[in-house]
């Protein structure tokens, strides 16, 4: 073999052994990444054997925008204020924060355990949250905020609130 065919016939190589590893040849191998959709992560919380017997909740009314990334990226972030939310437990429970964008398709949500039977005060929000530039074509936006808490006797909604978010 000459010399400039060796790298070529060793990336091939490397690259027809992953893909037959992680194909169908080889059962129980795969190299896909996890589903981390709000459904999974949610579902996988087994531990709200408590009760929510008190929580005071507020959510923000202004402060959402969309704010354009680094020049060149292609991103808008999500800026949204955080909610604050004391709540009064007996057992661990599942506090949830979701905004969503109907017109975007567009869904972030953010967890919060609370452990112990205790009163805590928590701040929820969307953290780092991103969105295709090329997706936004308007001013504003309507989305929607919920908070929800799920216990040992199910999921409900602490609050639900439709704020606007502007792009800037």
């Amino acid at each position: 073999m000459s010399r400039w065919r060796d790298p070529v016939v060793v990336a091939l190589s490397c690259f027809l052994l992953t893909a037959v590893v992680s194909g169908p040849a080889v059962a129980g191998v795969d190299l896909t990444p996890e589903d981390r959709s709000s459904d999974a992560a949610e579902s996988t919380f087994t531990g709200a054997t408590g009760t929510l017997t008190a929580a005071e909740a507020t959510i923000p009314a202004d402060g959402y925008a969309l704010r354009a990334g680094v020049t060149g990226s292609g991103i808008h972030k999500l800026d949204a204020p955080t909610t604050t939310l004391t709540v009064d437990t007996s057992g661990p429970v599942l506090v949830s924060y979701t905004l969503e964008i109907p017109e975007l398709s567009f869904s972030t949500d953010a967890f919060r355990a609370v452990d112990d039977a205790d009163s805590e005060e928590l701040a929820v929000g969307p953290g780092n949250v991103r969105v295709a530039s090329n997706r936004i074509e308007a001013d504003s936006y309507r989305a929607t905020v919920e908070l929800t808490v799920r216990e040992a006797s199910g999921t409900r909604v602490l609050e639900k609130r439709t704020v606007t978010v502007f792009v800037a």
